[in-house]
């Protein structure tokens, strides 16, 4: 759907973020057209990237950020989109989605993961507004089984820790080991050794013998 007939559906705000998102989403991947995203941006725009230390709060810095994607994101292909859509205010509403990210193998690279994104509309006039947007991965160290932590790759983390210890301690006992054999070995100095020694000492002291 076309930003023209997304915004048709302004009426019906529920609707219109959800294809707005869907939009943002196929402007990104398929049409590598950040433009189109930056034209749909609120003043006070706050976005949250995937990666670490990705964060951005004003149209100003926000869209500088999505301009220099430009060239840089692979034409992907997207499967098994899924949106919803909630009003969290009278003219604002919020949308959740989620869909599988896969370059197009005319790039001669691979990759497919989960991606998640939420936004925020809201109603201005006759206009419709991102003021939000958070894009996010899903957690791959995490089972089916599990909910809400990763618990067995923390647990796999804490083996593989803790036989990291254990071999070093190995090592570390396995050098005193020789440490202690090594002074076993070494025989004491004789007493006539220590009176030279003392004697030399005393001569360099006293200036009787330079170094």
């Amino acid at each position: 759907m076309e930003r023209s007939s997304c915004l048709n559906a302004a009426g019906d705000l529920e609707k219109a973020a959800i294809e707005l998102t869907r939009y943002m989403v196929h402007k990104h991947y398929c049409d590598h057209d950040e433009e189109a995203l930056i034209a749909l941006f609120d003043d006070n725009i706050v976005w949250v990237g995937a990666g670490e230390g990705e964060h951005a709060a004003g149209i100003d810095e926000v869209a500088a950020i999505f301009r220099r994607f430009s060239g840089k994101v692979p034409r992907c292909l997207l499967s098994d989109e899924r949106y919803e859509a909630v009003p969290v205010a009278p003219d604002a509403c919020f949308c959740s989605g989620s869909m599988y990210v896969a370059t197009d193998p005319s790039e001669n690279i691979y990759l497919r993961v989960h991606q998640r994104i939420t936004t925020v509309f809201r109603r201005i006039g006759e206009d419709v507004r991102c003021c939000h947007i958070h894009l996010s991965n899903s957690y791959v160290e995490m089972e089916k089984d599990e909910l809400g932590f990763p618990e067995k790759m923390a647990r796999y983390s804490y083996e593989y820790m803790r036989q990291c210890i254990d071999e070093q301690k190995k090592r570390l006992e396995a050098q005193m080991a020789e440490l202690v054999t090594f002074t076993i070995r070494c025989p004491a100095p004789s007493s006539a050794f220590c009176a030279r020694l003392k004697a030399v000492a005393c001569c360099r002291s006293t200036g009787l013998l330079r170094r």
